[in-house]
């Protein structure tokens, strides 16, 4: 029994049913009355809130939370102040021992704070302690589109700025040797998305920029380098299918990241579908730390939709959907699978190859659907027939493809074909065919290394564990696969010291078998300057001074060769 019906049986003898209803509403009453009259038990909590420097001064930054103090999940209801030390603050009562959620926002769901390389993060947790209590939170990153690099012409004085703003303005970027900049492109146009192409830039030379708009926004300070001279070493990724999965995305951006290249190759479908703004913003969040400091090249896959924003984002040679630009000793080339195979574009992939056979150690190609695959969509016929033969006939050494989700690995005629869908989308099954070298299902990324006639790729997973490799060698000793993989190795030339230098600097080397060696100095031009030494050294570690003497301030080569091998470091010179 309820206590009210135990008051009313003990008064039986003088209650009557309308005297029991009349208690039983008196004791109602005053309960309800006691939970108003009884304190609610509150901590005063004070958020400090530090963003990332990109916020623009006419930004305003919200608090987007579970409690009714925090807005009660109201995306724009409670704002913080920006305090004089330039950190934004906001005081708040919450219940004690409540649990609240909360994220920071600058007034959209399309401006909710990101993690540290643009990756979506989890809500933020708070459980409200019976004291006060100061809590320091740090927003890393803000969603936005750029700034983003590529090429429209050539890669060694040129390079192509792209970006988004918040509000319709025009475009400015800042650039020059070092922070201070010096030199400025405009975008005149009147709008959100920018583009500026800065010319008469040096080759192999890295510069600092930032960029700027009318509306009052400013970015922050970052570094571009411009195509290295043919015989510089050079690092660079290939992987695929980036869409849906925006978690898994940023594990594989994380690696690209640890791995620095000097540029990346994507194989297309990088949204899941390329007509939607929003994913497009997501996509470009995630990769924007990647995207400021390295030239981004992609092909058109078939989730991309031939959407008219895919071509108002990206900037490449020709018409944006087959193209090719030269990078070191490599020649690249981007096809497109989304359209007529033959015709217009089969005609100027055989021009270009001609051209590029004549002139590259190396020649790569990718495009989205794979002529060679044992995964779900298996092999494209059409494109098979359509450029297998050409690529055969002129000597290209890689094909990079996605669209399977998975990663194979496939040698026919000579040629290699990568399938390399590993970059973000769910993974997919893969078996194995006649051509397949090695195949697994998995998040990767393809890391590979030019050192003149030396290629070097490694199959990366997120976490760094490289599961497949091999190596091309382009001279009379036949290197693939793991063969002489210790030799490769140990043969070393190490970065001279210092560098940069005036007049003299010290280079060592190593030696792993004696041999036929010759260690040389070349300009920029790939003219030799002078023979530091040369003939039959054996195995060992070297060193050797080299005393410049009159020759002018520069880039000079140091190139060492030991029978059929070779490695080069770069010198400069600054007198």
């Amino acid at each position: 029994m309820c206590h009210t019906h135990m008051i009313f049986f003990r008064m039986e003898d003088r209650t009557t049913p309308k005297n029991c209803f009349i208690i039983r509403t008196f004791v109602g009453y005053l309960v309800c009355l006691l939970f108003v009259l009884l304190p609610t038990f509150a901590s005063e909590i004070t958020f400090l809130v530090t963003v990332p420097e990109e916020t623009a001064t006419t930004d305003t930054i919200y608090i987007w939370g579970s409690a009714p103090e925090l807005g009660n999940w109201d995306i724009d209801a409670v704002f913080l102040t920006e305090n004089t030390n330039g950190n934004w603050e906001l005081q708040a009562d919450l219940t004690v021992n409540e649990t609240v959620y909360y994220k920071y926002t600058k007034g959209s769901s399309s401006t909710v704070e990101r993690g540290p390389i643009g990756e979506l993060i989890d809500f933020r947790i708070l459980e409200v302690p019976d004291s006060t209590l100061v809590v320091r939170d740090t927003v890393f990153r803000w969603p936005r589109i750029g700034p983003y690099l590529s090429w429209v012409n050539d890669p060694q004085t040129t390079m192509t700025i792209s970006w988004s703003t918040e509000t319709v303005g025009d475009g400015l970027v800042e650039f020059g040797p070092d922070d201070s900049y010096g030199f400025s492109g405009y975008d005149s146009s009147f709008g959100v998305l920018h583009s500026v192409e800065l010319t008469g830039l040096e080759p192999s030379a890295e510069y600092h920029y930032r960029v700027l708009s009318s509306t009052g926004e400013i970015g922050t300070d970052h570094t571009f380098s411009t195509a290295k001279f043919y015989t510089e070493p050079f690092t660079f990724v290939a992987y695929g299918d980036t869409r849906t999965n925006d978690v898994h995305r940023g594990m594989v951006v994380s690696r690209i990241i640890e791995i620095n290249p000097d540029l990346v190759f994507n194989t297309g479908d990088l949204v899941e579908n390329g007509e939607y703004p929003d994913l497009w913003r997501k996509w470009f969040t995630t990769n924007q730390v990647l995207l400021e400091d390295t030239p981004f090249f992609v092909a058109l896959g078939n989730h991309e939709q031939n959407a008219t924003i895919y071509f108002n984002y990206w900037h490449f040679p020709g018409n944006e959907q087959w193209y090719s630009i030269n990078y070191g000793n490599a020649h690249f080339i981007c096809l497109n699978t989304e359209t007529n195979l033959y015709g217009d574009q089969r005609t100027w992939l055989e021009t270009d190859l001609i051209a590029a056979s004549d002139s590259a150690v190396w020649i790569f190609v990718f495009f989205h659907r794979p002529p060679y695959s044992s995964g779900d969509h298996g092999s494209d016929i059409s494109v098979r027939q359509a450029w297998c033969s050409l690529f055969e006939t002129y000597g290209v050494d890689i094909v990079f493809n996605g669209h399977d989700h998975n990663y194979e690995r496939s040698l026919i005629n000579d040629v290699y074909y990568i399938v390399t869908g590993g970059g973000g989308a769910p993974l997919r099954a893969v078996g194995s065919s006649s051509w397949t070298i090695y195949s697994e299902s998995t998040l990767h990324c393809n890391n590979i290394t030019i050192e003149d006639s030396l290629l070097t790729l490694a199959a990366i997973k997120p976490d760094g564990t490289i599961f497949d490799s091999f190596s091309i060698y382009k001279g009379t000793v036949n290197v693939t696969e793991d063969v002489n993989r210790g030799l490769l190795t140990s043969f070393q030339l190490q970065q001279n010291y210092p560098n940069p230098f005036n007049p003299v600097t010290t280079i060592e080397y190593s030696l792993p078998i004696s041999g036929n060696m010759a260690l040389k100095i070349f300009n920029v031009l790939g003219q030799e300057i002078e023979t530091l030494t040369s003939g039959w050294q054996k195995q060992g570690n070297y060193q050797i001074i080299w005393e410049t003497g009159n020759l002018p301030s520069g880039i000079y080569f140091c190139q060492l060769r030991l029978n059929d091998f070779s490695r080069t470091k770069k010198l400069v010179l600054q007198k």
